[in-house]
């Protein structure tokens, strides 16, 4: 992600809880939390990160 998310994510933060959070993901940053290939990308991220700090320790 660069800096073109951040005018949807505060348009997501601004709209509060007027929308389903998983529909709001999906409406103002394009993040679809019910698309496989976007859990398993994310947890491939968190596991790089771990990976990183495991090898820092």
């Amino acid at each position: 992600m660069g800096p073109e998310f951040v005018p949807g994510y505060l348009e997501l933060l601004a709209s509060g809880s007027q929308w389903n959070q998983v529909e709001a993901l999906r409406h103002f940053v394009d993040v679809d939390l019910e698309d496989e290939t976007t859990i398993h990308n994310a947890l491939l991220y968190v596991e790089g990160l771990v990976n990183q700090l495991e090898e820092t320790l």
